[in-house]
Order: C-alpha cells, then sequence, then structure tokens
C-alpha cells in the first residue's frame, strides 16, 4: 500500500513537471516566433531572417519537447500535447518553406496544420490541471 502511493505521488510529480515543462517551452517558442513575426512587419528583419529564427530559436526547443513526450506513457493529456506539438512543428517548418521558398502548397501546408494545431491547443488546455 505505502508503494502504490508512493508511486502515485511520483507520477503526479512528474505529470506537474511535465506540465511545468510544457507552459514554458510553449511560452518561449510561441513569443519567439511573435516576436519575430511583428519584427519582420516592422522591416526590421526581413523574410529570410524570420525563417532562421524560427528554425533555430524556435524548432529545436519545440522538437526536443516533442521527442520528451514520445517517452511519456499515453494518457488522454499526453497524447493531446503529442499531436498539438507535431502539427505546430509542420505548420512552423512549412511557414520557414514558404518564407524561403514562396511555395504554395507549402502556405497551404502552413494554413492548414496552424488550424489544426491551434484546435489542439484548444483541446489540451481543456485537459490540463487547473
Amino acid at each position: 500500500m505505502i508503494a502504490g502511493v508512493a508511486l502515485l505521488l511520483a507520477c503526479h510529480r512528474g505529470a506537474d513537471t511535465l506540465v511545468a515543462d510544457f507552459h514554458t517551452v510553449e511560452r518561449q517558442c510561441l513569443s519567439t516566433f511573435t516576436d519575430a513575426l511583428h519584427r519582420q512587419g516592422a522591416n526590421q528583419i526581413d523574410e529570410l531572417a524570420f525563417a532562421d529564427v524560427v528554425e533555430k530559436q524556435v524548432l529545436p526547443p519545440w522538437h526536443a519537447f516533442g521527442l520528451r513526450l514520445a517517452h511519456e506513457p499515453d494518457s488522454k493529456l499526453v497524447v493531446a500535447m503529442r499531436r498539438y506539438i507535431a502539427d505546430r512543428e509542420t505548420a512552423w517548418q512549412a511557414f520557414t518553406v514558404t518564407l524561403r521558398h514562396d511555395d504554395p502548397q507549402a502556405l497551404a501546408t502552413y494554413r492548414q496544420k496552424n488550424a489544426d494545431a491551434d484546435a489542439d491547443a484548444r483541446e489540451v488546455a481543456k485537459l490540463l490541471p487547473h
């Protein structure tokens, strides 16, 4: 019985850490992306520099968190987070292709996956502990 309680507490602490780390990575990546978007809109950086920011500062921590999620046990929250991470990553990758090559297919992929990621984010938010 005591071992079961200890395991339950360890799992709860692990879930708390996962959620806290998720919030940190999400805030950092979205903030970096949005800041670069505003700087590009204000002509402080060009589209290629914006693509560089996404590829070098946004995608690596986002992808790393996705790899971490791949090793977490399945739960509704973890599965929803995986879907969100994957869709947002695909959207950002397509966005960088669009910035670099003016590729209509990449733009369509970005728009669809960005919409999917927004829906995923709403689903994750419903599952997060309050």
